[in-house]
């Protein structure tokens, strides 16, 4: 065997990790794989007599539909600020109507005291459509081709379960992070602390999505992953769509993280509760349209503009989160209302 190592650029997150990693392990000349988001590297094992570039070709079909490229040399660090401009552009005029239909009493994204529904469920939207949701709609491909093949007549109904499971468990995990909050009685200084690390979680998270700063990637805050949940789970049971779903709320996703932080720092089960459902059924449309059928977003020549797009909104959300926190503490005046 041989121990390569390949550059990956594109990645954002853990969870980014977890997909080149099962990947590049479907290669039948790859043993074994091991991929960092932090390095933009993945190493892999190699089989004795297997031709390398041939496997990087057949990872880069896997893959590039996903938002990832694969290489055998570093990408170039120089920021190229020109390919920028338009997702900048698309970001604050999307974010601008938002504020113009808040002004306007039609709309209120954010109010003194937290963030509205409507945010969160934006926030949920554009989580779904990032390519980290990859490991999710991975997980549902592969059970419904699994159900598919062993009862062709209901195939739709691990699916099902499985979404429900994961609305349902998101609601109640949401309520006792929530509830965990009250318990602890976060200070006010607490509430400050953690709307900061909201802000990092949410900031790095944005930052990287425009993988244009490589530097970042090393801030990122995630929780350790598994080998794989599918490989821990009989894919053929009728129970493992539903213990599937609610794992996803411990899946290592910064947009989870952050408003997992946010629900703890409310210190209210319902706040927490309905924080985590809103952001859940914000998910819901693009991550049911995957499973059921086959939906991909986000490909084609425009796919980087696309990651970058969402990457600014994501840092235009975080910001205004930081103002509303700061104005709210007296630190400073309000700006733009918030």
């Amino acid at each position: 065997m041989k121990d390569s190592i390949l550059y990956i650029k594109g990645m954002h997150c853990k969870a980014c990790e977890i997909v080149i990693k099962e990947s590049a392990e479907e290669i039948e000349a790859i043993n074994s794989a091991k991929a960092s988001n932090a390095k933009g590297e993945l190493h892999v094992t190699t089989k004795n007599g297997a031709n390398l570039d041939l496997t990087l070709n057949q990872l880069n079909k896997k893959i590039e539909s996903l938002g990832y490229t694969a290489s055998l040399t570093k990408f170039s660090e120089d920021v190229n600020y020109k390919s920028l401009l338009i997702p900048f552009s698309a970001a604050l005029a999307f974010f601008a109507l938002f504020i113009l239909l808040q002004k306007s009493g039609i709309l209120t994204l954010y109010s003194p005291n937290n963030i509205s529904v409507v945010a969160v469920f934006v926030i949920g939207v554009i989580a779904s459509l990032s390519s980290c949701m990859a490991v999710v709609g991975g997980l549902v491909l592969s059970m419904s081709a699994t159900f598919a093949k062993n009862d062709t007549k209901k195939p739709f109904i691990p699916i099902t379960a499985f979404h429900a499971s994961r609305v349902i468990s998101f609601f109640l995990l949401g309520g006792l992070i929530g509830l965990l909050g009250s318990v602890l009685k976060v200070s006010q200084t607490g509430n400050m602390l953690l709307t900061f690390v909201l802000f990092f979680v949410m900031l790095v998270l944005g930052l990287n999505m425009l993988d244009t700063f490589p530097f970042v990637k090393k801030l990122q805050l995630a929780l350790p992953h598994s080998k794989g949940l599918k490989g821990r789970l009989r894919e053929d049971h009728i129970l493992t769509p539903i213990i599937l779903g609610a794992l996803t709320f411990i899946l290592p996703c910064g947009f989870t993280q952050s408003m997992q932080f946010y629900a703890l720092s409310s210190g209210s089960f319902i706040t927490g509760a309905t924080t985590m459902l809103v952001f859940s059924l914000g998910t819901l449309p693009v991550l049911a349209g995957v499973s059921f059928a086959s939906v991909k977003f986000s490909e084609g020549k425009h796919k980087a503009t696309f990651f970058k797009t969402m990457g600014f909104l994501v840092i235009f959300f975080a910001l205004i989160n930081l103002i509303s926190a700061l104005t709210l503490a007296g630190i400073i005046d309000p700006i733009l209302g918030f």
